[in-house]
């Protein structure tokens, strides 16, 4: 019985370190990926990413600055290209 409390604290320590944040997907090219790629490491905001599955997941304090720039970006303004 003890070994399972002792699971179970070890369990809920390890979820108590997640953090929020939001998760791109769908990415519609490579381009698109880098770009939000690097924005959100520059703003550091990157969580994860995966370029074979062109996702990636930002910090929750991030996504409105996220959202902006992808916006931007895909309206291609002559300042982020």
């Amino acid at each position: 019985m003890s070994d399972q409390i002792l699971l179970w604290e070890q369990e809920r320590q390890r979820l108590q370190g997640s953090l929020a944040g939001y998760l791109y997907q769908h990415i519609p090219s490579e381009t698109h990926f880098a770009a939000l790629r690097e924005h959100a490491a520059g703003l550091g905001g990157l969580l994860w990413a995966d370029s074979s599955k062109r996702a990636i997941v930002v910090r929750q304090a991030v996504q409105p600055a996220m959202k902006a720039f992808y916006a931007r970006f895909r309206e291609g303004e002559p300042d982020i290209l």
